[in-house]
């Protein structure tokens, strides 16, 4: 066996897209992701095992910075004034080709 193990185990590994050289941003997909944040912040309030009061207020401010990182992938998804944007934040221009950027 490759792993010192007796039981299967699977892996993930991310998969980054770039589309005309920028990130893919989807507000869907952020919002997604901030509701399971929310829901594992709620298992963890009622998780009784914390050792210390320091190791919970620790993952807590993990929820809280994981948040912060799709609120801002969410503002990337819409274009300015906060209207959707659907070519995921990306300027008219970039879109077409045309212009400077």
């Amino acid at each position: 066996w490759p792993l010192d193990t007796t039981y299967p185990q699977a892996f993930t590994n991310p998969v980054w897209l770039q589309v005309a050289g920028r990130p893919v941003r989807s507000a869907e997909a952020a919002s997604y992701a901030i509701r399971w944040i929310d829901k594992l912040e709620a298992m963890a309030r009622e998780w009784p095992g914390w050792r210390s009061e320091r190791e919970k207020a620790h993952v807590f401010g993990q929820f809280e910075e994981a948040r912060e990182v799709y609120r801002r992938r969410g503002a990337e998804a819409m274009g300015p004034g906060g209207a959707r944007d659907p070519g995921g934040g990306r300027s008219r221009e970039r879109r077409s080709g045309g212009g400077s950027g």
